[in-house]
């Protein structure tokens, strides 16, 4: 469960998925990998990062020196997803605790 879902939204993916839920924390390279390979199983994949966009820190000094624009090296989280998978949901929030044993995060 996502904290931060509205609770028409919570119910009606719980009673329309079938399929296990899998939760990924951070959408920086790990999470992005993740959430690309767990998408080609039988999964529902959930991604969650504080922000929409993910960036490529290696060429920010780029963007300060001129260039390359901001754009350039930051991509919405959903564009570098969306090409190959269909995601659920991209929440935005940071968490602080997962209680395991009742499948809840909580921020």
């Amino acid at each position: 469960m996502i904290t931060n879902q509205s609770n028409a939204e919570r119910s009606y993916d719980a009673q329309h998925s079938q399929l296990p839920q899998v939760v990924v924390l951070g959408a920086r390279f790990g999470g992005l990998w993740a959430a690309r390979r767990l998408a080609k199983g039988s999964v529902d994949v959930w991604v969650v990062d504080r922000n929409n966009y993910h960036t490529f820190f290696p060429l920010v000094y780029q963007v300060a020196a001129a260039e390359l624009t901001p754009g350039e090296v930051a991509k919405p989280v959903r564009s570098i997803l969306m090409p190959r998978i269909i995601l659920k949901f991209v929440a935005l929030g940071l968490f602080i605790s997962i209680v395991m044993n009742q499948e809840n995060l909580a921020n």
